[in-house]
């Protein structure tokens, strides 16, 4: 087991065959700041643990007071953590980011041979256009993710889709992810369909992992507590 944040040894607190790897913080108020270099510690951590056994990665940076506090996470939410970790046994998390024609060809473009729309169709398509901007999704985003998925039919056990509710940081253009939880015999088989994937379609794509299942962790996590003492880093 790698140490952990700010250097701190890493171990497991077990109960009722669940266990959650923790380390201490002696500075609570900004002992878990997420700066890069703690939050490279802390994958480093749940990489390790992702290794050997299924694991929930618990989000960076929740604080537990005591050791008692991390048994009582453990009892309450005991079933649904051996649920999830039942369905991670085994599994890997790859992701699938891609840029749809329609988002790189732009809007706004004038069209002279295209006769103007009356004012109640200009105001439907102008509403229409809003609210595919707040749900973060287009028809073609949508037809791009169902694509994906049928590319990859029979090859994972689950996939997200999260569509772009902006601009991404780098490429400065909406980008529409996919992440699916694929059994490691089936990742071979599984880049093999991207490549084909990505070689038919007209949208341009990416493939990044495998990596431990961030995005498959029960949304309960955000019930813990955020008080000092203790920060939980990993599951089983």
């Amino acid at each position: 087991m790698p140490l952990g944040v700010d250097g701190q040894p890493v171990r497991l607190v077990e109960e009722g065959g669940l266990g959650a790897a923790v380390s201490r913080v002696s500075n609570p108020a900004d002992g878990v700041r997420p700066d890069t270099p703690r939050l490279l510690t802390y994958e480093r951590v749940v990489e390790a643990l992702h290794r050997g056994r299924a694991v929930l990665p618990v989000r960076y940076g929740c604080l537990l007071t005591d050791e008692s506090e991390v048994i009582e996470l453990l009892r309450r939410h005991r079933q649904a953590y051996r649920s999830a970790l039942r369905e991670l046994e085994g599994c890997e998390e790859l992701g699938v980011r891609i840029l749809a024609k329609d988002a790189e060809e732009g809007r706004g473009v004038s069209r002279p041979d295209v006769p103007a729309p009356s004012p109640g169709r200009a105001y439907l398509t102008a509403r229409r256009s809003h609210y595919e901007e707040r749900d973060g999704r287009s028809e073609g985003q949508v037809a791009a993710a169902e694509r994906c998925r049928a590319a990859f039919a029979g090859l994972f056990v689950k996939c997200k889709v999260e569509y772009p509710s902006g601009s991404h940081p780098v490429f400065l253009i909406p980008l529409l992810s996919l992440y699916f939880l694929v059994k490691r015999e089936n990742l071979d088989a599984f880049h093999r369909a991207f490549q084909a994937l990505s070689r038919g379609d007209a949208a341009r794509m990416l493939l990044s992992g495998p990596w431990p299942p961030y995005n498959f962790v029960p949304q309960d996590e955000d019930a813990l507590n955020e008080q000092p003492n203790k920060a939980t880093t990993g599951g089983r």
